[in-house]
């Protein structure tokens, strides 16, 4: 019986944990060598959340790590809100701005906001 109330207990933590690893997939490189990921959150009426992440070389930003921007896009007008910020600093520190960015229309299909246009929004 306890080991059956021992799995029962072990099986959703093994979930949760597994849901809150940050997945980020691979996307590019910039002209830097900075590694660029993205992370899809949701995708509900033209409407797109998603997360993307620059990791930055020691020799571009001595500081910085890597940022995180979590991004609200609309399909339909082609524009994108950054909506959060979170800063992961090579000492250690992280710092969040959660103080929403203007909206920004993204005229370049081939730019990094463009493609996530068209990798993830319906034609």
């Amino acid at each position: 019986m306890n080991k059956i109330l021992l799995i029962i207990c072990f099986f959703p933590s093994i979930l949760v944990f597994s849901q809150k690893n940050n997945n980020y997939k691979y996307v590019t490189e910039d002209q830097h060598k900075n590694k660029i990921y993205e992370k899809f959150e949701s995708l509900e009426n033209n409407h797109l959340k998603i997360w993307q992440k620059f990791e930055f070389t020691l020799k571009n930003d001595p500081s910085t790590d890597y940022i995180e921007y979590f991004l609200n896009m609309d399909c339909m007008k082609k524009s994108s809100v950054i909506k959060s910020i979170i800063i992961h600093w090579r000492d250690g520190n992280i710092e969040k701005l959660n103080k929403p960015s203007r909206e920004e229309i993204i005229t370049n299909p081939n730019s990094v906001l463009g493609g996530i246009l068209q990798r993830h929004c319906r034609k």
